[in-house]
């Protein structure tokens, strides 16, 4: 689905690529629905200037109004492009969602990197950005609207799902005996299971505590495809998560990044 984001952390566990294709297959053995989409080249030198406008202008129609009231003459007219050229690169509305919070993802990790803040520990490195990619999308009631919508609808959920396992298969030490399918199931069912939380908590109004909900999710993967026990773990990564204030100064830079008309 997409040349991750973080593929460099992955490296350092698998040295082959086959988890992209096994990926897949385990999606779809859970009966999901897979979406085939290949992302977006984001290289500045490379990229197509119209792309550049129509993305830009479907992330802040997107954060103002929501997703489903986000349309695709809406995003021509603030691309100022006709909508038959949004619709020619990006035949999916449903793309230029994950390019949103894929964007987010990286400007959160090269925010991280920037302030120091990356640990050498690929579990902390994991568990640093998933408290920083938690505070964004629910930073306030626009990204609050956004990550429900995307949350609540299957086909987008696995978009996501597919799109964030590296950065979850990066937390898992592979010095033990699990296969590569054992470790990505582990990853689904403890992303599953965490998103559906998240869903609930922000339906319900329940107050969402970034930094917990980060150490619950990478211990309950460590869990179920280690040895390790999730109640140790989880008490160990409460103990090393980044302050949570420095984490919502952080968040609110990376959305205005990621805003920037």
């Amino acid at each position: 689905m997409l040349a991750c984001i973080f593929e460099i952390y992955v490296r350092n566990i698998f040295e082959k690529q086959s988890h992209y294709t096994l990926s897949i297959r385990i999606i779809l053995a859970l009966d999901l629905s897979v979406i085939a989409y290949e992302g977006d080249d984001v290289s500045p030198r490379r990229e197509n200037p119209n792309k550049v406008r129509i993305r830009k202008a479907a992330f802040v129609l997107m954060y103002e109004q929501g997703f489903s009231q986000t349309s695709y003459s809406a995003i021509a007219q603030k691309a100022e492009v006709s909508r038959s050229l949004v619709q020619r690169h990006y035949p999916k509305k449903d793309e230029l969602l994950a390019l949103f919070f894929n964007r987010i993802i990286a400007a959160s990790s090269a925010l991280l990197q920037e302030r120091g803040k990356q640990a050498q520990n690929p579990v902390l490195q994991a568990l640093h950005l998933l408290q920083l990619y938690l505070q964004i999308i629910i930073y306030n009631d626009n990204m609050q609207l956004i990550t429900r919508e995307s949350l609540a609808s299957r086909k987008i959920l696995t978009m996501l799902i597919k799109d964030h396992l590296d950065m979850i298969i990066a937390c898992i030490d592979r010095s033990g005996e699990q296969t590569e399918s054992e470790v990505f199931l582990a990853a689904i069912k403890a992303m599953g299971g965490m998103e559906a939380l998240l869903l609930f908590e922000l339906n319900e109004n329940v107050s969402v505590d970034a930094g917990d909900m980060s150490a619950q999710m990478i211990a309950a993967v460590r869990a179920l495809a280690t040895d390790v026990l999730y109640q140790k773990e989880y008490e160990s990564l409460r103990g090393q998560l980044l302050d949570p204030e420095c984490v919502r100064r952080m968040a609110a830079e990376v959305l205005e990044e990621v805003l920037i008309p």
